[in-house]
């Protein structure tokens, strides 16, 4: 979370600081205007065709130090390419003449010399800039320039000649035009050596006329091509501080992610935190989590002191764009949490798309500003320029290319006196970009609240009376119940709850019309396979997920989405552990003991009773440290927290090992004692048969069955397990199955073990007192010490029912054949426990006596001769 938070986007934002000091200038760099920028060891040339006592001293002060221009003059020492070397003090003699000159004329647009070789060379001398000067007095300057273009490329790029004008004479500068600045050079070159033929003999070096150069770029419009790098670079800084500032939300967006996926946020809720309440405690905190990177920020900009967001009012626009980017991007988050099951992939998925969107507006604007001269384009650009706004990324990166060009355009102007600096909060600068954040920033918190707290929309819908009709007894009853008003005076009071979902075009009910009323001090299970809606009736009944159709109630209070008004009702323990890993144990209670409303001088006695109560000896300890077993605990406790009316449970002692599990169990059947409903929900049959006060089986949304244990084992059961315990010669074990596959037939072997037998005897088969003046007639021939016999267990009546449903995996069982052989291991769970509990087993003295001597319960016959459904009912 340090990384991500703090460590990342201080990276980015000091490469984005680095790259801005580093990017490509927007203006040349200034040069000095003289022949000597073309040098080292470049040709010029003069001419001296008036003689005048003003031309000698001017060619006197070409030949002389320091040149014809100031790289040499004292204390000027510039560098490369301006080199200064001792002058010739007299011109070179050519060595090689050819006589006469050739004849040279145009022909096609060039010029050629019927004999190029043969050409008079001309006298040369060094400089003192290394510069060679050529003296062409007996030439023509125009037909040598052309005879020897060739030689010369890229050496050559200018000279000077003087001609008589009278009493005057004319100077001349020559210049070619493929050096750049030749023209000013040699002109300034020019007025460097008549100032010194003017000034008094000895001083002439100490004089001298420098001329720079000073690149501008007056407009955007007018250098758009040349600008193209510039704005490329303004754009990537941009990107750059975008992606810093995108790493804190997405990071953020993290931890709320969890607290929904968890149902940390759901048990919030329902501990009493409003979604308002909810909503702004947190952006409040993210805030404070964002400004600590803004302050460092503003550390690593003072380092840097970059003009474009450091120098006059740039530092404090450049802090409330970043500031209003927050404002609106944690709000945007926050509207994207549901969509996800999952941080990690919240945290890519939301970091790439802003990235992304960051990325493509700037582009589109890009490419649009670029071919902005053609007037279809320039509208186009004009329009999308608004248009984006409505994307906080966008926003971020345009704004801050707004205050480099606006600072660019201060620098550049600057220099000639003008200070075109635009107020950075202006209009035409980031206030556009500022005031949409600002929008954009609310609006999304709107809707944020507008989607948690959205009012419950139901639609009406009847079943058909011929789907009523295949429903159990005690389901048609329940519902007539409900739907008649004798329910309302139980404390839970759910009514045609459904909940409809879209998969593809087909429509299909998750939660189908189910109805149910729980008074108080009664244990309510719910049981299902995976798929059958056990999970969405628990959101709907917490108000995590609105119902298509019907409703539910506490205490005659409609449970509806995201309403505080129940924390003091009910008690909710999640599937999943909804504990922050960084608080401990102790801590957790502390919290949900203030949302709650506990007073604060019994609240540390509630949370230390609590912490004795279910033995959570690690309390002081951070919960992440804690086993899943104990997670599971201490979720328990929180949804016991103040004894609330209403205890909602799903799966809770999923990962307690048996001793946790029993424990725990007793603390709810002393809870459902002391008058508090329990709503639960488990894949334990035991343990739903050990706390369930009524029950009810779904299958596809559905309730299949309703009633206690054992009414469902009477009704749905398959019939009856007998265990016979036996001694002596294992000759007795195998008589007493050959003895019950004669007598019971269908029946088969459940287990066969040393010393113990397990038969399952088929309900239609025989009656319990049957079995028992039968266990009677061999007890002793067999050597048969003891025995019981108990009803088919609740794991087989919930497998009878789930085999219908039609979106989970109907669970392998593993039979034996009714041969005699030895069963699996998939029987041992349900049938170990089987004949201990004195709900329904048959294991007194009471069970062993003859068919006559049995109690009264136990005689309700039917016609048929066997036992009613009803004899079953221990009490």
């Amino acid at each position: 979370m340090l990384f991500g938070l703090v460590i990342l986007p201080l990276i980015f934002v000091t490469a984005g600081l680095g790259f801005f000091k580093i990017k490509p200038s927007l203006s040349s760099p200034q040069l000095i205007l003289t022949p000597a920028l073309y040098g080292p060891n470049a040709y010029v040339f003069h001419q001296d065709n008036a003689l005048s006592p003003m031309t000698m001293k001017m060619r006197y002060q070409l030949m002389a130090p320091p040149g014809p221009g100031t790289t040499c003059m004292a204390g000027m020492n510039l560098g490369e390419p301006y080199r200064c070397e001792n002058a010739d003090t007299s011109f070179h003699t050519p060595t090689l003449a050819t006589s006469g000159t050739p004849e040279c004329h145009c022909a096609e647009s060039k010029y050629t010399c019927n004999d190029p070789g043969k050409y008079q060379s001309v006298p040369w001398m060094k400089m003192n800039t290394t510069d060679k000067l050529q003296d062409l007095n007996d030439h023509d300057i125009q037909d040598y320039l052309l005879m020897t273009r060739s030689e010369f490329t890229e050496k050559r790029y200018g000279g000077w000649s003087f001609d008589a004008d009278g009493t005057k004479f004319r100077s001349t500068v020559w210049f070619n035009n493929k050096g750049h600045h030749a023209l000013p050079s040699f002109s300034n070159a020019l007025s460097n050596i008549m100032l010194r033929a003017m000034v008094p003999s000895g001083e002439a070096e100490q004089y001298g006329i420098t001329a720079y150069t000073h690149p501008l770029m007056l407009t955007e419009g007018q250098l758009s091509e040349d600008t193209l790098l510039q704005k490329a670079a303004d754009y990537g800084i941009s990107v750059i501080f975008l992606v810093a500032f995108t790493f804190i939300p997405a990071g953020l967006m993290v931890y709320m992610v969890n607290e929904y996926t968890n149902k940390e946020k759901q048990l919030q809720f329902l501990s009493g935190v409003g979604p308002f309440m909810y909503w702004t405690t947190s952006f409040l905190w993210d805030m404070c989590i964002y400004s600590i990177m803004i302050g460092l920020t503003v550390a690593l900009m003072a380092a840097f002191q970059g003009d474009a967001y450091w120098n006059r009012d740039n530092l404090s626009a450049t802090i409330t764009l970043i500031i209003l980017f927050g404002w609106a991007t944690i709000p945007q988050m926050y509207m994207s949490i549901k969509i996800f099951k999952d941080s990690t992939t919240s945290y890519m998925v939301m970091f790439c798309l802003n990235i992304f969107v960051g990325i493509v507006s700037m582009a589109v604007i890009f490419i649009l500003q670029f071919f902005s001269q053609i007037e279809s384009v320039e509208n186009a650009y004009l329009v999308m320029r608004h248009v984006l706004k409505i994307f906080p990324p966008f926003n971020l990166v345009s704004g801050f290319v707004e205050l480099i060009f606006n600072q660019m355009m201060s620098d550049v102007l600057g220099r000639f006196g003008d200070d075109p600096y635009v107020w950075p909060f202006d209009s035409d600068v980031i206030g556009w970009h500022l005031v949409a954040l600002a929008i954009e920033g609310l609006v999304f918190f709107i809707i944020t609240l507008l989607v948690e707290i959205r009012i419950n929309h139901t639609r009406r819908t009847t079943r058909h009376e011929e789907e009523l009709e295949y429903l159990d007894a005690a389901v048609s009853n329940e519902r007539t119940r409900v739907n008649s008003g004798y329910a309302k005076d139980d404390i839970l009071v759910v009514n045609n709850l459904t909940k409809e979902y879209t998969r593809g075009r087909r429509e299909f009910n998750a939660v189908d019309h189910i109805c149910v009323g729980v008074p108080r001090g009664e244990c309510f299970g719910l049981l299902g396979e995976n798929g059958a809606g056990k999970t969405t009736s628990f959101r709907m009944l917490t108000g995590d997920l609105l119902p298509t159709e019907g409703e539910a109630t506490i205490k005659g209070h409609r449970i509806s989405r995201a309403d505080a008004s129940i924390g003091q009702e009910v008690g909710y323990c999640p599937q999943e552990d909804a504990l922050d890993g960084c608080l401990s144990g102790r801590e957790m209670l502390h919290c949900y003991a203030r949302l709650r409303g506990l007073p604060a001088d019994s609240r540390k006695y509630v949370v230390d009773d609590l912490i004795k109560k279910f033995g959570l000896k690690e309390a002081d300890k951070s919960v992440h440290h804690y086993s899943g077993g104990m997670k599971r605990k201490l979720s328990v406790a929180i949804a016991m927290l103040g004894e609330p009316p209403v205890v909602l449970l799903d799966e809770p002692t999923t990962g307690m090992d048996p001793n946790t599990r029993r424990h725990v169990w007793n603390i709810l059947l002393a809870a459902v004692k002391n008058q508090q409903s329990v709503v639960l929900s488990s894949h334990s049959m035991e343990e739903c048969d050990a706390l369930c006060t009524r029950l009810a089986i779904m299958v596809n949304g559905e309730f299949k069955c309703l009633g206690s244990p054992q009414q469902l084992k009477n009704l749905y059961g398959d019939g009856y397990i007998v265990t016979v315990y036996m001694s002596g010669l294992s000759t007795n074990k195998v008589r007493v199955r050959d003895f019950f596959l004669s007598t019971f037939h269908g029946c088969r072997t459940r287990e066969d073990h040393h010393g113990v037998l397990q038969i399952e005897i088929p309900k239609h088969r025989s009656s319990v007192s049957d079995i028992f003046v039968h266990l009677e007639q061999i007890k002793h021939q067999y050597n048969i010490m003891h025995y019981s016999v108990s009803q088919t267990t609740l794991d087989n009546v919930f497998l009878n029912f789930v085999r219908d449903q039609n979106d989970g995996v109907v669970p392998e069982i593993y039979e034996s054949s009714s041969e005699g052989s030895t069963s699996g291991d998939t029987w041992n769970e349900g049938s170990s426990e089987a004949f201990t509990n004195p709900h329904y087993a048959y294991n007194n003295e009471g069970f062993t006596t003859d068919k006559d001597s049995l109690p009264v319960r136990y005689k309700d016959y039917n016609k048929d001769g066997r036992h009613s459904p009803l004899y079953a009912t221990k009490m």
